[in-house]
Order: structure tokens, then C-alpha cells, then sequence
């Protein structure tokens, strides 16, 4: 085998190598970038239940007539609370919700 035929063979092994090195690493980031998106989705949800959690208790405390309305990072298709106040709560909440008490029952829905 001539040397040039030689150094193509070499150069063909060395973008081959390069090709699947190059897989490799686009593979591993979207692992990483999923896992870190699922991770986010997971603090948003912890944080939104959370947050209603804290109002619906506030609302409770505050009497009738209260109510709050805020914006959630995630959605639910159903969510229990628990509270001093008999608490109704709407399935499928997302985007803005209202929470408001009356009559001294809290009710949690979505902004229509």
C-alpha cells in the first residue's frame, strides 16, 4: 500500500471516530437536557402547590370576602388541600386561578 493510500485510510478512521464521538456527546446532552427540564416541571409543580396551599390558609383566616388571584407555573387535573375551611377545589387548574372564600368555604378555580 503506497503512503497516500495509507494516510487516507488514517484520516477516514479519524473522522469515523470523530462521527460517533460526536453522537455520543449530542446523545448524552439532550440526557441531560430532559432530565433537566423534568426536574424543573417537578419544582414548579412543588412550589405552585405550595403557594396555594399558603393562600388557601390565608383566605381561610381572613374571612369572607377574601380572595386572591394567582398565576401558576404548572397545571393539576386534580389537587387536595387541607385547610381549617371547607375547601372546594376545581379539577384541572392552570394558568391564572382564583381562591376566595365564601361564606367560609375557600373555593380554588380557574380565572374564566
Amino acid at each position: 500500500m503506497s503512503i497516500k493510500g495509507q494516510v487516507s485510510i488514517e484520516y477516514l478512521l479519524l473522522t469515523l471516530v470523530s462521527f460517533i464521538l460526536l453522537g455520543v456527546s449530542i446523545s448524552a446532552l439532550m440526557l441531560i437536557s430532559n432530565t433537566a427540564k423534568t426536574s424543573v416541571q417537578h419544582e414548579y409543580k412543588l412550589r405552585d402547590k405550595n403557594l396555594i396551599q399558603q393562600i388557601v390558609n390565608e383566605v381561610c383566616l381572613l374571612g369572607s370576602g377574601t380572595s386572591v388571584k394567582i398565576q401558576l407555573l404548572s397545571s393539576y387535573d386534580s389537587l387536595s388541600i387541607e385547610s381549617t375551611c371547607e375547601v372546594n377545589v376545581e379539577n384541572n387548574l392552570k394558568g391564572t386561578i382564583i381562591i376566595e372564600n365564601r361564606d367560609g368555604k375557600v373555593y380554588v378555580y380557574n380565572k374564566h
